[in-house]
C-alpha cells in the first residue's frame, strides 16, 4: 500500500512539473470558461497546485496557475461580488501551501540579504512605500481602498520574494524562461479559442457588427484587456520557430491567428504596437532560426493566403479595416480630458498624489475601481505623486536592465518583447495596475531575474546600505562627541 502511494505521489508530481500540465491547465481553463463552471474548476485546479506544494519542493507549477486562472472567469469581471468567498479561500489555501513549502524544504533566504538582493526584487518591495503613502495630505474618501491597495502590493511583493527564494532551488532553473514562454503560448491558444467561440456564438449574421462595434466580451476581459494579453503571446510563436523542429508552420499560424484576433478586437493601441514590432520579430527569427526554409515558406504562404482571403471576402474585411482607419489615432478623450485631469490632480497633491481612493468607482460605476487616467505614468503622477514617480523610474530601469543583462538568451529576449508590448499599451490604457495583469508581469520577470549571475544587477552594488548608514551615523556622532570634548577642554583651560 505504501509503495502504491509513493508511486502515485511521484506520478502526480511528475505530471504537475511537466509541460503537459501547462496544456492540461489550458484545456481546463477553456472548459471552465465555455461551460460557466469556473468556480468549481478554479477550486479544483487550486487544490492540485496547493497539494503539490505540500508534496514536493518544486513551485514552478504555481506560475502556470497565476498566469492563467483569471481567464476561466466567464462572468462579468465587474460583477463578482457574490464570489468573494472564492477569493478568500484562494488566498488562505495558497498562503498555507507557500508557508509549508518554505518551512518543510529549508529554504535559504540569501536573496533577501542587502548585499545580494537583485535590483528589480528590491523595487518590488520598495513599491510598498508609494502605495502606503499615496494620498497622504489629501482628503481620504475611502481609507479601506487605500489599505486594500497597499495590501495587494504587499502580497505581490511577498509572492515575488517567495519565487526568488524557491525558484533558485529548481533543478533546472535555466529552463524556467522556456517554461514561461510555453505558458504564454498556451495562453494565446486559449484566448484565441475563447474569442472564436464568442464570435461564433453570436451567429453568422452578427459577427461583423460585433467586430466593428468592438463588442468582444469574454467575461474576464473586454477587448482592451484581451488584445494586450494576446499580444504577449505573439512573440512565443516566433521563439518556438527558432530551434530545429517540424512544427514551425503551426507556431507561425498560432501567432498569425492571434494577430488577426487583435485586429478583430478593435483595440487600436495593441494593434499599433504589435504591428510596429512585428517586422523586428520576423527579421530576428528569419536570421536566427534553424528552420530558415520552413519558416520563410510558412510566412510567405500565410501572407499570400491573407491577400487572397481579403480579396475574396472584401465585403467582410472592408468594414473592419475602414472602422479602424476612420478612428485613426483619435485618443477617445484621453488627450482632451483624462490626461489634463491627471496633471491637475498631480498639481494639487504633488508629493504623494491624490491616493487610490480618489474618485473611487466614478468611472467604472462600481465601489472599488480607481479613477483610471488611461496611462500608467499619468496614473502614477496623479495617485502617488513625486514619491511614486521616483520609485517607478527605478522599477522600470531595473525591470529592463534585468532582461537586457541576458539579452543573448533568446528566451529572455522573447519574454522581454512580450512584456514590452504590454507595457507600451499600458502607457495609453489602464491595464498595468490591474492586479491580475500586474501579477502576470511579475511572474514573467521573476523567471529571468532568478537566472541572473550572482554578482549582476545587485540593487546596492554588493554593499549593505544599512551598514553604510550605521557607519556614517557613528562617524557623525563621534565627530559631535569630539567637538564637545574639544569645547569642554577649551572651557576648562580658561
Amino acid at each position: 500500500m505504501k509503495e502504491a502511494l509513493v508511486k502515485a505521489k511521484n506520478l502526480f508530481i511528475a505530471f504537475v512539473k511537466s509541460d503537459w500540465f501547462i496544456a492540461f491547465f489550458g484545456v481546463m481553463t477553456y472548459v471552465a470558461w465555455a461551460f460557466g463552471i469556473w468556480v468549481p474548476m478554479l477550486c479544483a485546479l487550486l487544490a492540485v497546485v496547493v497539494i503539490s506544494l505540500f508534496l514536493d519542493k518544486g513551485v514552478k507549477q504555481l506560475l502556470c496557475f497565476l498566469m492563467m486562472f483569471t481567464m476561466m472567469i466567464s462572468n462579468d469581471r465587474h460583477r463578482l461580488d457574490d464570489f468573494l468567498w472564492v477569493l478568500i479561500v484562494f488566498i488562505v489555501l495558497l498562503f498555507a501551501g507557500l508557508i509549508y513549502n518554505l518551512l518543510r524544504y529549508h529554504r535559504h533566504f540569501d536573496a533577501l540579504h542587502p548585499k545580494k538582493i537583485k535590483g528589480f526584487h528590491a523595487c518590488m518591495i520598495a513599491l510598498i512605500i508609494p502605495f502606503a503613502l499615496g494620498g497622504l495630505g489629501s482628503p481620504y474618501e475611502n481609507p479601506l481602498a487605500v489599505v486594500a491597495g497597499m495590501g495587494i502590493i504587499i502580497l505581490v511583493a511577498i509572492g515575488y520574494t517567495f519565487f526568488m527564494i524557491t525558484l533558485a532551488d529548481e533543478d533546472n532553473k535555466a529552463n524556467l524562461m522556456q517554461y514561461m514562454l510555453k505558458i504564454l503560448f498556451i495562453i494565446g491558444i486559449v484566448i484565441s479559442a475563447q474569442a472564436i467561440t464568442y464570435y461564433l456564438s453570436l451567429g453568422k449574421e452578427n459577427i461583423l457588427s460585433a467586430i466593428t462595434s468592438k463588442n468582444l466580451k469574454l467575461g474576464w476581459a473586454g477587448p482592451n484587456n484581451v488584445a494586450p494579453v494576446l499580444s504577449m503571446a505573439v512573440p512565443t510563436g516566433f521563439y518556438f520557430s527558432l530551434k530545429k523542429n517540424k512544427f514551425t508552420p503551426l507556431f507561425v499560424v498560432a501567432s498569425a491567428i492571434e494577430y488577426v484576433i487583435i485586429i478583430f478586437s478593435g483595440c487600436r493601441g495593441s494593434l499599433l504596437f504589435t504591428t510596429l514590432l512585428l517586422p523586428l520579430m520576423l527579421i530576428y527569427t528569419a536570421s536566427k532560426t534553424e528552420n530558415k526554409g520552413l519558416f520563410a515558406t510558412s510566412v510567405t504562404t500565410l501572407f499570400a493566403l491573407a491577400i487572397v482571403l481579403v480579396a475574396l471576402k472584401g465585403e467582410f474585411f472592408a468594414p473592419i479595416i475602414t472602422t479602424i482607419l476612420n478612428k485613426g489615432l483619435n485618443s477617445s478623450g484621453r488627450v482632451e480630458g483624462l490626461y489634463p485631469m491627471a496633471m491637475e490632480t498631480f498639481k494639487t497633491w504633488p508629493v504623494f498624489g491624490a491616493g487610490w481612493d480618489y474618485k473611487l468607482g466614478e468611472m467604472a460605476k462600481d465601489n472599488y475601481s480607481p479613477y483610471w487616467y488611461h496611462s500608467t505614468i499619468l496614473q502614477v503622477f496623479a495617485n502617488m505623486g513625486i514619491c511614486g514617480v521616483i520609485v517607478f523610474v527605478f522599477f522600470y530601469f531595473w525591470r529592463y536592465r534585468t532582461f537586457l543583462e541576458l539579452r543573448k538568451n533568446s528566451a529572455s529576449l522573447a519574454i522581454m518583447i512580450s512584456l514590452f508590448l504590454f507595457d507600451l499599451y499600458g502607457m495609453i490604457d489602464t491595464n498595468f495596475f490591474g492586479p491580475t495583469f500586474f501579477i502576470m508581469l511579475a511572474c514573467m520577470t521573476v523567471v529571468v531575474e532568478v537566472n541572473l549571475p550572482e554578482n549582476r544587477c545587485l540593487a546596492f552594488g554588493g554593499r549593505n546600505p544599512f551598514e553604510d548608514i550605521k557607519n556614517f551615523t557613528c562617524k557623525v556622532v563621534q565627530k559631535i562627541k569630539d567637538k564637545k570634548a574639544k569645547n569642554t577642554d577649551a572651557d576648562n583651560k580658561q
